[in-house]
Parts: structure tokens; sequence; C-alpha cells
């Protein structure tokens, strides 16, 4: 493409389509009554690495005390598996 014809350029994270829901509601699940639901959010999270960090890292600093928590650990096992270059 000519550099002429480049109307503009978009820096950041883009999500497939329906990635955006799929990881808000897996992080809703992080505060479920059901211990199940609970450790698919997590692995959830986990499996999808950088795409869910930034996410993950607003709910660490959220109200919801059971949230926050699940998700802190979370932060720790992406920044533990991930250069901190892939986690921005």
């Amino acid at each position: 493409m000519p550099v002429k014809e480049i109307r503009a350029i978009e820096f950041g994270l883009h999500l497939g389509e329906g990635m955006e829901a799929k990881i808000e509601q897996a992080v809703k699940g992080l505060g479920s009554g059901d211990y199940r639901e609970r450790d698919k959010s997590d692995k959830l999270l986990v499996e999808l690495g950088p795409h869910s960090y930034p996410a993950v890292l607003e709910a660490s600093r959220g109200k919801e005390l059971e949230v926050a928590n699940r998700a802190k650990e979370i932060v720790k096992k992406l920044q533990a598996r991930h250069p901190k270059k892939d986690l921005k």
C-alpha cells in the first residue's frame, strides 16, 4: 500500500470478534458462588494470556474483594509466563 493512501494507524491490543465479551464474562465469573465457574474463569483468563491481561489487571484493582484477590493471582501467573513487553 502506498504511504500516501494510509489514512490512519491504530496501535494497541485488537481482540478477535467476541473475545472482549468472553474476557468480560470470565472476569465476572471470578466472583461466582460456584467453585467450578470460578475455576473455569481462572483457567480461561490464564489461557488467553496477554489478551486478558488488561482486564484482569483492572479487576485486581476493583472493589469486589473476592474478584480482586483472584485477579491478583492471575496477574502473577500471567507475569510469570509471559514477557513484560507482551503484557502491555
